[in-house]
């Protein structure tokens, strides 16, 4: 099993202004959220706050099922950084 270093941040449902977050393991990675974003898990819950993690997954791992919980992937690529959500 491998262990990966996650860092999760709370995002606040259909806020009024827009809300910025970065990630301690994800260095100059910055997330916006829009204002009256919502956030929707695949069960159709709204949690409010949303619970967002940063994942940061080694170039040599394959990415693989996230899962039931929410994650920001960064994938490293050997021409630069690509995102995937």
């Amino acid at each position: 099993m491998v262990h990966y270093d996650a860092d999760t941040v709370l995002v606040r449902q259909n806020w009024t202004s827009d809300q910025f977050f970065t990630f301690r393991n994800l260095p100059g990675v910055k997330l916006q959220v829009y204002a009256g974003t919502t956030l929707t898990n695949p069960d159709g819950t709204t949690p409010d706050p949303f619970p967002l993690t940063g994942l940061r997954i080694p170039i040599d791992r394959v990415p693989d099922a996230m899962g039931k919980r929410n994650r920001l992937q960064l994938y490293e690529t050997r021409h630069g950084r690509e995102c995937s959500q």
